[in-house]
């Protein structure tokens, strides 16, 4: 379902405050999501789960589409919770955690993080300097990113009018294997698990670029205002939700494998690559 992680989010934020105050939670659903129909969707179903569980559903859920009024509201204190991607969080990394107390993410791989694959099919002549003759299929906000981090750092001049999202991981494998002109950004764990259930892939594919294993799919963060009266409900998503999340039906709705907490130096890794991207997106442009 398109609705997936909303569904998630919106559970771990339910574990954050289930008590009887209301929260106020701003989703920059266009970042994440694909509509905000489908974000509505999901948050019925959402509090459905709620009222079957007999969790406090004493939360209004606030949609943005503009970056500034969201960041404007959180600093305001007019909502205590957000859920956005990861460029707004970088992109205003100062502001937000000057404000923040808990911050937390979810992963859709093995691990805490992703790795990306950059791959073309091996008739496919292209290099990182002339891909911009080729299709460029992606399917997540990091990834694109992550691609466009390797133009800047490969001094390629090329637009973003190829790039083309699609939301099938495994059409981002087909699409590369079965047309000589394609390319594709895709997580390891998905390329990996395509190839398992596919050998012959490997005899068209190459792996023409591997990122490291720092890459996450949005993020959110509570505001401080609000920290003392969340701390048990942190501890209890902790040893709980995150360690026995298969217990909780909205995971039936997910694709999203676990639930990170985030601890100060988590971050440290994927914060050193926003900052130089960041550095070479403005000497860029």
């Amino acid at each position: 379902m398109k609705y997936k992680l909303l569904l998630l989010l919106f559970f771990v934020v339910s574990n954050l405050f289930a008590n009887d105050e209301k929260m106020k939670i701003g989703i920059l659903y266009e970042k994440i999501f694909t509509t905000k129909k489908e974000a509505r969707i999901g948050a019925r179903l959402w509090l459905k789960q709620l009222k079957e569980k007999n969790i406090s559903s004493n939360v209004e859920i606030i949609f943005y589409t503009d970056e500034k009024n969201l960041l404007e509201d959180y600093k305001n204190k007019k909502i205590s919770v957000v859920v956005a991607s990861v460029s707004l969080y970088y992109e205003n990394k100062k502001l937000i955690d000057n404000i923040t107390s808990h911050r937390w993410i979810m992963s859709l791989s093995k691990g805490m993080f992703d790795r990306y694959y950059l791959i073309k099919n091996k008739e496919n002549k292209a290099n990182l300097k002339t891909i911009n003759k080729s299709n460029i299929y992606y399917r997540d906000e990091m990834s694109k990113v992550w691609l466009n981090y390797l133009f800047y750092k490969n001094k390629n001049n090329s637009s973003n009018n190829n790039l083309k999202k699609i939301e099938k991981e495994s059409s981002l494998v087909f699409n590369v294997f079965f047309n000589k002109n394609e390319i594709s950004i895709v997580s390891k764990d998905a390329y990996d698990s395509i190839v398992s259930l596919n050998p012959q892939i490997e005899q068209n594919v190459e792996i023409i670029e591997e990122s490291d294993a720092i890459f996450f799919n949005g993020i959110g963060f509570t505001r401080k205002n609000v920290a003392s009266k969340i701390e048990k409900s942190i501890k209890l998503m902790k040893d709980n939700f995150i360690e026995n999340e298969r217990e909780y039906d909205a995971l039936s709705f997910s694709d999203i494998r676990k639930v990170y907490v985030l601890e100060d130096d988590d971050l440290s890794k994927t914060d050193a690559f926003y900052e130089e991207y960041l550095k070479l997106k403005k000497i860029r442009n």
